[in-house]
């Protein structure tokens, strides 16, 4: 493996349709110049406030844990690839150079066997066909991958064989669903979904715990840089035994129960169902006791709640906190407020409506998402200093 000072450095790597996809919007040339940049950009923002240098990730590259393709006819030939940036025209992908290497080899099997079963893809104008995206997970720490087809119709012909085929090819496939999608836009995932072969989720292992993780819950697309992100905000959070700590918007669970061996109690809060019975059952996985999960809107749980907390963590969606959400906090303030952001323009916003019941005490930039211009944030507050 390359010294952290070696993937600063300039690489040759390129990849062949930069500028086309919508995926990364920096050339894949010069890490450092790439980091210093994103600095700017948040220093700008955050000025005045106390801002850290942002985390590198040591290895810069194949790091997507969850990567997605969508079909479409082109030139009377099924090919799958991603939407080209402020479009909805596909740009055909084989080798991209921050998704994960066996997940992406794994996509090309699909679209092959997708070939060789004759499944038609859909087509947004008419809105027919069968075939829409194909959604893959995989979980580094146990080498296992989940592929989840969307398609229109549960009655997919041959899909069967089509599972037995792909996971004789690519034994590392430890279970492939189908999700139900047959509405016009631009949601991948629908709402119903069907197990073809195997538990219908993956585990994974983070900070020596295993989680489970399934095609629409929540789980960090860069594991190998997760395990940076979430000690920081553990740290930050400064958890005692004696203490009640609020998760919200919790995915399946992994803050809350990670924290949980370090608080008295955990309540942890997420509005996907799907992401809280992954949660229980992570719970239960690794036997925490002390931690309960409620299914449901951050802001409608805060608002009703009676409980008072002494830490409240923080892991919001791109838009940031409900503004209730907000106005909960301000009226019962917890000694700490750790906000783990992954967009720093919402993360300003709200920062602009706590700053005056809370002091921001730090500000620390993980560089989750290599190239594509997006950073995560992990922002410690306090109040009644």
């Amino acid at each position: 493996m390359k010294s952290k000072e070696e993937n600063m450095q300039k690489t040759s790597l390129k990849c062949a349709v930069y500028g086309k996809c919508g995926g990364c919007r920096y050339p894949h040339e010069d890490y450092r110049a790439y980091l210093e940049e994103q600095q700017k950009r948040l220093a700008s923002l955050f000025s005045g406030l106390p801002l850290r240098p942002i985390l590198p990730m040591e290895d810069p590259f194949y790091y997507r844990g969850k990567i997605h393709g969508t079909f479409r006819y082109v030139n009377k030939r099924t090919v799958c690839g991603l939407y080209q940036e402020d479009s909805h025209r596909i740009v055909p992908i084989t080798d991209c150079l921050i998704e994960d290497c066996k997940a992406q080899e794994i996509r090309r099997s699909v679209l092959d066997l997708a070939r060789s079963f004759r499944w038609p893809s859909y087509d947004e104008k008419n809105g027919q066909g069968l075939l829409r995206h194909v959604l893959l997970r995989s979980a580094p720490a146990t080498g296992e991958v989940l592929v989840c087809l969307v398609v229109t119709s549960p009655i997919v012909p041959g899909k069967a064989q089509f599972a037995k085929a792909l996971m004789q090819k690519h034994p590392e496939v430890r279970t492939v669903v189908l999700s139900i999608n047959d509405k016009a836009g631009s949601m991948v995932l629908g709402e119903r979904e069907v197990i073809v072969r195997g538990p219908g989720a993956i585990t994974d292992q983070l900070m020596g715990m295993a989680f489970r993780v399934s095609a629409g819950s929540f789980y960090q697309v860069n594991t190998r840089q997760t395990a940076v992100l979430y000690k920081l905000a553990l740290e930050a959070a400064d958890l005692h035994h004696d203490l009640t700590l609020l998760d919200a918007y919790c995915g399946v669970g992994t803050i809350g129960i990670l924290a949980a061996a370090r608080c008295k109690q955990v309540i942890s809060v997420e509005l996907n169902p799907k992401a809280v019975r992954d949660a229980i059952a992570n719970a239960r996985l690794n036997r925490v006791k002390n931690i309960t999960f409620e299914a449901g809107d951050a802001a409608d749980f805060l608002e009703n709640c009676a409980t008072d907390f002494d830490r409240i963590i923080v892991d919001p969606p791109r838009s940031g906190l409900d503004p209730r959400f907000i106005n909960s906090l301000l009226k019962r303030p917890a000694a700490r407020l750790v906000y783990i952001s992954c967009n720093p323009l919402s993360l300003a916003d709200n920062l602009a409506e706590l700053k005056n019941q809370y002091s921001i005490d730090s500000l620390q930039p993980v560089d989750m998402f290599p190239w594509t211009g997006h950073v995560e944030t992990i922002c410690l507050m306090s109040h009644g200093k």
